[in-house]
């Protein structure tokens, strides 16, 4: 899985996670926006699914909370298209409908990557605890891949030791530039 373009400094403060909101009626991009306001998200908005696949190419989202009616493009088209790149491959989506419980498609939803799905009316304190759960998971995911860059630059940049990383079976799996000078190992 390759990382988002955005990560080039580890040790850069945590930028605030951003959910992209798509919808093409804005009075309901604007009852999503009141009800996550104070939860600290960098939300940013769409209002068709081409819109959406615009603002996908261009940086990483934690969440996408996409409507599946739509004129042109609907939910699940651009939900289609999102997962057909490599940086939205992993984006949770959580979709919104009008249907009825029993009315929506729900296998759909999951066969294109949904990590669940909203029946409007939304219940706000179920909204708010679903995009809280997915950001802590997608934070908790970047502050690992955080740490495991800078131990890569630690030992990248030690050159006076020598060190190894070893595989499950004890085997090496590659070394520093340390082991290369000091005991004269070459990857050939």
């Amino acid at each position: 899985m390759t990382e988002p373009a955005a990560r080039t400094n580890p040790t850069a403060p945590e930028p605030r996670a951003r959910v992209l909101l798509v919808d093409d009626d804005p009075g309901n991009l604007l009852v999503l926006e009141a009800l996550l306001d104070d939860l600290g998200l960098d939300l940013v908005r769409a209002g068709s699914g081409e819109e959406a696949l615009a603002r996908v190419a261009d940086r990483p989202f934690a969440l996408i909370l996409l409507d599946v009616r739509m004129p042109g493009m609907d939910g699940f088209e651009t939900a289609r298209r999102m997962r057909a790149r490599e940086r939205n491959g992993h984006t949770p989506i959580i979709f919104v409908t009008a249907h009825a419980a029993d009315e929506f498609p729900i296998v759909e939803a999951y066969k294109l990557g949904a990590v669940d799905y909203l029946v409007k009316p939304l219940v706000p304190d179920i909204l708010r605890a679903k995009v809280t759960g997915l950001v802590e998971l997608f934070e908790a995911k970047e502050r690992a891949w955080r740490q495991a860059e800078l131990l890569r630059l630690l030992v990248a940049g030690t050159k006076d030791y020598a060190i190894f990383m070893l595989d499950p079976g004890g085997h090496v799996a590659t070394w520093n530039s340390g082991a290369e000078r000091i005991k004269q190992y070459r990857a050939d």
